[in-house]
């Protein structure tokens, strides 16, 4: 009889674990999807309209408002994003890199663009700094 009741609370106490268990598995991948969420809004939200203004290829107006931004949220991933984009798109790479590394620090979650653009910049720079010195 203890013998069977030893077992009965025992398959209590897993059964609890178990449900316990789920619960904090359940919560980590509410987070872990918050998060992503939280991040494809950050880039995807045209609050200021920065989506709009690359889409349209206005990138003037979008590096003066990503700038705008910038400033206002240094840590703003949208601004830092479209700015970065828009500079390496002008040409203007050695600002554009800058940016990336720091969207990289902000943001880990872009961290393979961020490497794939940083990588491109740098060896664009070496190909031109190789033309100068062949020419």
């Amino acid at each position: 009889m203890q013998d069977e009741l030893n077992l009965i609370i025992l398959q209590n106490r897993v059964i609890i674990f178990l449900l316990a268990f789920l619960c904090v598995r359940a919560l980590i991948c509410n987070l872990i999807a918050y998060h992503d969420r939280k991040r494809a809004k950050s880039v995807r939200d045209d609050e200021f309209g920065l989506s709009a203004l690359w889409d349209k290829d206005l990138l003037d107006d979008l590096i003066r408002k990503s700038r705008h931004l910038h400033s206002r949220y240094p840590n703003r991933v949208d601004a830092i994003f479209f700015q970065a984009k828009a500079l390496r798109k002008l040409g203007r790479d050695l600002e554009s890199r800058d940016l990336w590394e720091k969207l990289k620090k902000i943001d880990p979650s872009f961290e393979e663009e961020c490497d794939r653009q940083i990588n491109d910049i740098n060896q664009k720079q070496v190909t031109n700094e190789k033309k100068q010195t062949d020419a």
